[in-house]
C-alpha cells in the first residue's frame, strides 16, 4: 500500500516515459481463475477440468444446439461474447453501412463455411440501432446456424463458453481483453486480432502450431474474418490432435491476478527506483 501511494502522483508522466523509453510493453489483466473456470464454475451443470473437456464440452454443445434449435451435425458452434460496438469489431462481421442485404450475405458467407453462430452481447445504439436491427434479422433468416442473445447474464456466458468450440476477439484495438482469458480457461478456442493484450495473450496456430493457443485475424476485415475461421475450422474437422493441443495449452494458462501482479510490483518499483534517480539528480544540482 504505501509503495503505491508513494508513486501515484508519478504514474503517468513515468508511464509514458516509460512507454517512450521501451522500457514496458504491457500490463496484463487478470481474471479471477475460481469463477471463470469450468473445474468450479457456479453457473456450469457438468464441471470439467483438462482431463474430462472433450465429453463434458461435447454434451454441453449438444444441450446448447438442441435449446437454439440447431442441427446438431458435429460443425463447430463459433461465438462471438462481447459488447456489440465498432471497437470489439461487430462491423467486420456484420456490414453496418451498407445495405441490409449485403450484410445478410456477409453472415451468409461465414455460415456457409460450415459452422454455427452465436452472437451475445448488448448492442450499441439499443434495440432500434442497426446492430440489434440486423442481427435480428439475421436470426429470423437462418435459425438453423444463427442465433443472437442481446440480453447478458453472467451464467449465460460460462454457459455458452463451456459450449462453444470458437470465441471470436475480432476487436479494432484492445488494451488488454478479458474475453479470450475466459475462453481459454474453458477450452473455446479464441481467433483474435493480433492486436493489444489479445496478441499478448494468444501464441497462433499460423506461426506456431506446437506452442499455439488460438489464431489470429491479422486484418481488420471481413475477409480475413473469413479466412481465419476458414482456417480454424479446416484443423476443427482434419486436425483433432493439432485442436486438442490448442484447447489442452489454453486450459493450462494461468492468467489469475495471484500469477501476473508482479508484473504490476515491477512497474512499480520501476518508477519507485526511477523517481529516486531523478531526485538525487535534482538535488545534486541544487548543492
Amino acid at each position: 500500500k504505501e509503495l503505491i501511494q508513494g508513486i501515484l502522483p508519478h504514474i503517468g508522466l513515468k508511464f509514458l516515459d516509460l512507454i517512450k523509453k521501451k522500457k514496458i510493453y504491457a500490463l496484463p489483466n487478470g481474471i479471477d481463475n475460481i469463477l471463470w473456470s469450468p473445474k468450479s464454475s457456479p453457473f456450469i451443470k457438468n464441471l470439467y477440468d483438462i482431463g474430462s473437456y472433450q465429453i463434458i464440452k461435447l454434451e454441453a454443445k449438444q444441450e446448447l444446439n438442441s435449446e437454439l434449435q440447431f442441427h446438431d451435425d458435429g460443425k463447430p458452434i463459433v461465438l462471438l461474447m462481447a459488447r456489440l460496438t465498432e471497437q470489439k469489431g461487430i462491423n467486420i462481421l456484420i456490414d453496418l453501412w451498407g445495405s441490409e442485404k449485403e450484410a445478410m450475405q456477409q453472415i451468409e458467407n461465414l455460415l456457409n463455411i460450415g459452422i454455427k453462430l452465436v452472437i451475445y452481447g448488448r448492442p450499441s445504439g439499443g434495440v432500434t440501432g442497426t446492430i440489434h436491427k440486423r442481427l435480428m434479422l439475421a436470426k429470423e433468416m437462418f435459425p438453423d446456424r444463427f442465433n443472437y442473445i442481446s440480453h447478458y447474464t453472467e451464467e449465460k456466458a460460462h454457459k455458452l463458453l463451456a459450449a462453444s468450440d470458437i470465441i471470436l476477439c475480432p476487436s479494432l484495438f484492445e488494451p488488454c481483453g478479458l474475453v479470450q482469458m475466459y475462453a481459454l480457461a474453458f477450452g473455446t478456442v479464441p481467433l483474435v486480432r493480433s492486436v493489444g493484450g489479445l496478441r499478448d495473450t494468444i501464441i497462433p496456430y499460423q506461426l506456431n502450431p506446437e506452442l499455439s493457443t488460438g489464431f489470429y485475424i491479422d486484418e481488420f476485415s471481413h475477409e480475413n474474418l473469413k479466412k481465419t475461421i476458414q482456417e480454424a475450422d479446416f484443423v476443427y474437422q482434419n486436425k483433432k490432435i493439432d485442436w486438442n493441443g490448442i484447447i489442452e495449452r489454453g486450459m493450462a494458462k494461468d492468467y489469475s491476478w495471484k500469477s501476473l501482479i508482479h508484473h504490476y510490483y515491477s512497474f512499480f518499483e520501476t518508477i519507485r527506483q526511477d523517481s529516486k534517480k531523478n531526485k538525487k539528480v535534482i538535488e545534486n544540482e541544487i548543492a
